[in-house]
């Protein structure tokens, strides 16, 4: 009733069925290949055969045709048993003309003699020839499993693939015992075997199988990357591929866990795959960039800081550690400027954004103090300023008071834009700071430059204007 349930075809469709088909072609090639043989049934050896092999008749011609099968078994099993297998596949009239076909191949040499016994002398002699012809036949088995195996969900390839080995590994045991061992013996090694294919396909199935991704992992590409930090993103970027045993431990011990994804919702972290199972010269730029040329990598983008860089293996705990020093992703939608690189060595202080003079008439037409911070990442003196001068706790905590904008200007690259800004300061080189207030002229701070300086230019310039009107200036000179 179960097997007429099932449509013609369909059992190809049931994992279950493909792997132990994989299972039992495999084993009947290793069979032709000599790893193992079927064992022969113990009756067939014994003195009741021989008393059988004698009868007469119609009786003693079938037990005849029975025994022949049975002691042919070593040699035909491993062909037949896999057509006895894909059985299951086939029909109800193609399974009796299967089996008719096979009875008749099997009767059809002693029916020639007997019609004509002189067709003994066109029999091949028995030789290494067929030890060869064997041998040879267990290729066609091979691309048979091949064949099953691309079938198989590629989620479960790999399982049936270490599930195969366990097979193989268990066939070879049991053709290290020879048929004539002890009773004891035989059946030891077939017990380990059993237990050896059992544990291969626990391990496979358990562990090698389809896994459950508690991130939502997104393809990397470094124009999303640069749009995500531009809106305030923390963004963890994960460099993996397949061939990478380290990578693969990585991500199944300490990334993709659920104490992390927990962290990164809590955050609002982006994370992004960057793939490297194959060649991609994208994310090999990037590695550049991250001072790395291989991988495990992983590299976490704060929102307004350096990337945070965890290399080769790694805990889960250094992750959180890293994840919760880069902090959550910006809610306020303001975009950001791009890390520095090789700018500062630390966490920015300040919450810079890249600079845009679209951006800046619109602060300013809102009553916004603006700082900008022109410079270039070639340009020693203006990291010196940056560390220094700028990006200090006494002007980040003046400008959190003042509610002040604070921009970055980079001409490490041609940007004609800023140029044009620089001319308008009279000026056509870095470093130069120019401190916006919200109703009259910049307060330009060119060439070297102290931290007073800039506690100097934030006190002359207004606060941010919250409703429109002025707001009172906060006593700077005296807090600092």
């Amino acid at each position: 009733t179960i097997v007429a349930s099932i449509g013609w075809g369909q059992q190809f469709e049931r994992l279950d069925f493909q792997v132990c088909l994989a299972i039992l072609v495999f084993a009947m090639a290793l069979s032709f290949l000599g790893v193992w043989e079927i064992p022969i049934p113990g009756f067939a050896s014994s003195s009741k055969s021989g008393e059988l092999m004698e009868q007469e008749g119609h009786v003693g011609a079938f037990l005849k045709g029975v025994l022949t099968t049975v002691l042919a078994t070593p040699c035909s099993g491993p062909f037949l048993g896999t057509l006895f297998g894909l059985t299951l596949t086939l029909s109800p009239v193609s399974i009796v003309a299967l089996y008719v076909t096979v009875g008749l191949g099997l009767g059809f040499p002693y029916l020639a003699l007997c019609i004509y016994p002189g067709f003994v002398k066109f029999l091949p002699k028995p030789g290494v020839w067929m030890e060869t012809l064997k041998e040879v036949l267990a290729f066609p088995l091979l691309l048979t499993v091949v064949y099953i195996v691309q079938i198989v969900n590629p989620e479960y390839r790999i399982a049936t693939l270490i599930l195969l080995i366990g097979v193989w590994f268990a066939c070879w045991m049991i053709g290290k015992v020879p048929p004539y061992s002890e009773r004891w013996q035989i059946r030891r090694v077939w017990g380990i075997s059993l237990a050896t294919v059992a544990l291969t396909a626990f391990i496979g199935f358990m562990y090698f199988g389809p896994t459950k991704h508690h991130l939502s992992w997104e393809p990397y590409d470094e124009a999303k990357l640069a749009e995500y930090r531009s809106e305030g993103k923390t963004v963890m970027v994960e460099f993996t591929a397949r061939w990478c045993l380290t990578c693969q431990t990585n991500m199944v011990v300490a990334i993709d866990r659920k104490e992390v994804a927990k962290v990164c919702k809590q955050n609002n972290v982006v994370t992004m795959l960057a793939d490297k199972s194959e060649t991609s010269p994208a994310i090999d730029k990037k590695l550049e960039e991250l001072g790395s040329i291989s991988i495990p990598l992983l590299a976490i983008y704060p929102p307004d800081a350096e990337p945070i860089v965890l290399r080769d293996l790694i805990s889960q705990k250094q992750l959180i550690d890293a994840l919760e020093q880069a902090g959550p992703s910006r809610a306020d939608g303001e975009s950001v400027a791009r890390p520095v690189s090789t700018f500062i060595n630390r966490k920015s202080l300040l919450p810079w954004r890249e600079y845009s003079e679209e951006k800046l008439a619109a602060y300013r037409a809102q009553g916004k103090t603006v700082m900008v911070q022109f410079f270039a990442r070639w340009d020693t003196t203006s990291k010196w300023i940056f560390q220094n001068a700028i990006d200090r706790e006494k002007v980040a905590e003046l400008c959190k008071v003042n509610h002040v904008i604070t921009m970055l200007a980079d001409i490490s690259e041609p940007s004609p834009e800023i140029d044009k800004k620089l001319q308008e300061f009279g000026s056509n080189s870095v470093p130069l700071l120019a401190v916006y207030p919200p109703s009259s002229e910049p307060i330009v701070l060119r060439d070297v430059i102290t931290q007073s300086q800039v506690l100097s230019a934030l006190a002359k310039a207004s606060p941010s204007r919250t409703d429109g009107e002025s707001v009172a200036r906060p006593v700077s000179t005296s807090a600092h």
